[in-house]
C-alpha cells in the first residue's frame, strides 16, 4: 500500500489522482496516509481545501485540506552561549509557572537583553513573563511593537492574536491571523502556537466545527505534539470518555 501510494502521489496522471481521491475519502488504510493523499488531490482541483469529509479515528469528520510544510530549524539566528544558558534558564523557570518564577525569569531575561538587546526570542519571553505576571498592558505594548518590527517573527504575531482573543478583540485577532494562513512553512513550535490561536480564535466565536477542524488538521500534522490532548479533552471530552468506556467493557 506504501509503495501503491507513493507511486500514484509522484505519477498524478488524471487516473492515479482519482484514484488517490477515492483512497482519500475511503477508510483504508492508515489517517496521515489518506490526509496526505487528500492534500495532493485537493492541490489538483479534485478535491475543495475546505469542508472535506473524511474518515478519522473511525469517525466522519469534516476537515480542511491545506498543506503546511513542517521543519526544527532555528526561527532566529544563534545566541552566545552565555544568551544561550540564560535564556534557557528563563525559560525553565516561566513552565514551572507563578508570578514569583515570572519575576526571576524577567530578571535573567534583562540580562541577556544587557548582552543582545535587539534579540526578538528574548524580548518575545520578555512579553511572556509580564503577562505571567498580570502586566498585560506592557505585554501587549511589547508585542504589538515586535509584531511590526520583526513581521518574519511569528511568535509575538501569534500571541498579541492570542492576547486580543482573551481582550474580546476577536475582529483585530482574525486580521493579524489570517495572512499566516497562506505561508507555506512553519517551524512546530510555530504550528503549534499558530493552531492553538485558531483554535481559540473560533471557540470566542463559540464555532466549534471549525476549532475542531484546525485540531484535526494540528493532529495530522504533528501527531506527537502533547498539546493536543488537552485540546481533544476540552472540545470532544465526552466522545474520548464513551470510547474509553466501551474499549473498557468491550
Amino acid at each position: 500500500r506504501e509503495f501503491a501510494f507513493r507511486f500514484a502521489s509522484l505519477a498524478k496522471t488524471p487516473e492515479m489522482l482519482v484514484a488517490l481521491r477515492d483512497f482519500a475519502i475511503s477508510q483504508h488504510g492508515p489517517d496521515a496516509m489518506r490526509y496526505e493523499a487528500a492534500i495532493t488531490v485537493s492541490e489538483a482541483k479534485l478535491l475543495p481545501q475546505e469542508g472535506v469529509k473524511m474518515w478519522f479515528q473511525g469517525e466522519l469528520q469534516e476537515v480542511n485540506l491545506i498543506s503546511y510544510e513542517l521543519h526544527d530549524e532555528p526561527t532566529v539566528p544563534n545566541h552566545s552561549r552565555k544568551v544561550q544558558t540564560l535564556g534557557a534558564k528563563a525559560i525553565s523557570l516561566m513552565k514551572k509557572g507563578g508570578v514569583e518564577k515570572a519575576v526571576e525569569a524577567e530578571t535573567i531575561l534583562q540580562k541577556a537583553l544587557e548582552i543582545e538587546p535587539d534579540s526578538p526570542d528574548l524580548l518575545n519571553n520578555l512579553a511572556g513573563a509580564y503577562q505571567m505576571q498580570g502586566r498585560t498592558e506592557e505585554a501587549y505594548n511589547l508585542l504589538s511593537e515586535l509584531s511590526s518590527k520583526y513581521p518574519d517573527y511569528l511568535f509575538p504575531i501569534i500571541s498579541l492574536a492570542r492576547l486580543k482573543i482573551k481582550k474580546g478583540e476577536i475582529a483585530e485577532a482574525e486580521a493579524l491571523l489570517k495572512p499566516l494562513i497562506s505561508r507555506q512553512r512553519f517551524q512546530f513550535s510555530e504550528f503549534s502556537n499558530f493552531c492553538t490561536a485558531q483554535i481559540e480564535l473560533f471557540m470566542a466565536k463559540k464555532d466549534k466545527d471549525s476549532a475542531r477542524k484546525w485540531l484535526q488538521m494540528w493532529e495530522n500534522l504533528d501527531p506527537e505534539n502533547p498539546e493536543l490532548l488537552p485540546w481533544k479533552l476540552k472540545l470532544d471530552g465526552d466522545n474520548l470518555l464513551n470510547k474509553l468506556k466501551s474499549m473498557v467493557s468491550g
